[in-house]
């Protein structure tokens, strides 16, 4: 027995012999572990250190991508709302600029399209309203034909009325543009009925201008004035300089083919300074038509009364003042014509006609 246990022992320690170092060190038959082994327990301490150090610095690193990952999961909430505005801020600016430069507006709102349809449903109601006027204006119809086809289909699928209604006013705007004002009207007034009193702001607003500027063409007047006044209450509700000079441009031509010359007179100046805030040259140029129109006119009713009084006497003469038999030469008549026929806009997505 005892002979056993010294046999035992011996063999223990010869499989694990005894070191200094901090940490076991397994032994094996080649020469090269036995040289790591032995470095390593020169090392002592130190080793377990420097081991101990790249420990803490490797979960600090780990710590440190989980704090930024946690960061920028958190700042993505605010940055979808400050999307959101910056595209109605965008929007807005293009709006003004629409009428003027059409093919400058279509290809900026092209950048806006994409992340419109990731937007809120106002914005995205917004843009792409936009984006169909804009084509129409640039005489891409096929495109906007397309286009409308596409939103009556997601409409009608996400059963969102917003989006059928701007394909019909779409529609609207080709067949305004292609002069079948009839078609026009009745696509404006089927949008205006299923958006309601509850619709989207822009939309109903695109829907009511585009109701009453195609009634006004078709001189069915009062529908024009109804339609035209809730136009100018969405742009005020809408707190946008330049859809009020729409409607109030709408209004003063709706006046002039009244002979309401005054009232045209005033609502022109209206549109002036309104278009003014909105920074729109083009519509501050719609104005001034308006404005030389109407003043125009009362100008020569002015002149046509004072003409008139042909019995009267000139003072310190004994012959009477004769009758005045000349009429207007054709090339002022023309004049007039011309001047009445600029104002005659067919408004919203429409081409000047009279």
């Amino acid at each position: 027995m005892a002979r056993e246990r010294v046999s035992r022992r011996r063999d223990k320690r010869l499989l694990f012999p005894k070191t200094d170092a901090p940490f076991p060190v397994k032994t094996t038959s080649t020469s090269a572990p036995r040289r790591h082994c032995a470095e390593a327990q020169a090392r002592g301490p130190e080793a377990a250190f420097s081991r101990a150090s790249v420990r803490s610095l490797l979960r600090a690193r780990s710590w440190f991508v989980a704090v930024l990952a946690l960061w920028a999961t958190l700042s993505i909430f605010p940055c979808a709302a400050a999307t959101d505005a910056e595209l109605v801020t965008r929007g807005r600016e293009i709006e003004a600029n629409l009428d003027g430069f059409p093919k400058r507006a279509l290809a900026e709102l092209e950048e806006l399209v994409v992340p419109a349809r990731r937007a809120g449903a106002s914005t995205r109601h917004y843009i792409e309203s936009l984006y169909g006027q804009a084509m129409v204006r640039s005489n891409r119809t096929a495109e906007a034909q397309q286009l409308a086809d596409r939103l009556e289909s997601e409409g009608q699928s996400a059963h969102d009325d917003g989006l059928v209604a701007m394909a019909w006013l779409v529609r609207g705007a080709i067949q305004s543009w292609n002069g079948e004002v009839s078609l026009a009207s009745r696509l404006a007034e089927d949008a205006r009925a299923l958006l309601g009193t509850s619709g989207d702001p822009y939309v109903s607003y695109w829907a009511a201008l585009s109701a009453g500027t195609t009634a006004r063409q078709m001189l069915r007047n009062d529908d024009a004035l109804k339609a035209l006044q809730e136009a100018l209450e969405l742009a005020v509700r809408a707190q946008s300089p330049y859809r009020r000079a729409e409607a109030m441009y709408q209004l003063s031509v709706r006046d002039t083919q009244m002979r309401q010359w005054a009232k045209a007179f005033d609502e022109s100046q209206e549109t002036f300074r309104q278009a003014k805030l909105a920074g729109s040259a083009f519509a501050m140029s719609k104005a001034k038509n308006a404005e030389s129109a109407a003043l125009q006119v009362t100008r020569d009713r002015q002149a046509g009364a004072a003409h008139a009084d042909d019995h009267g006497v000139r003072r310190g003469c004994r012959f009477a003042a004769h009758r005045n038999f000349r009429v207007a030469s054709p090339a002022s008549t023309r004049m007039k014509l011309m001047i009445q026929k600029r104002t005659m806009t067919l408004g919203s997505a429409q081409p000047l006609s009279s």
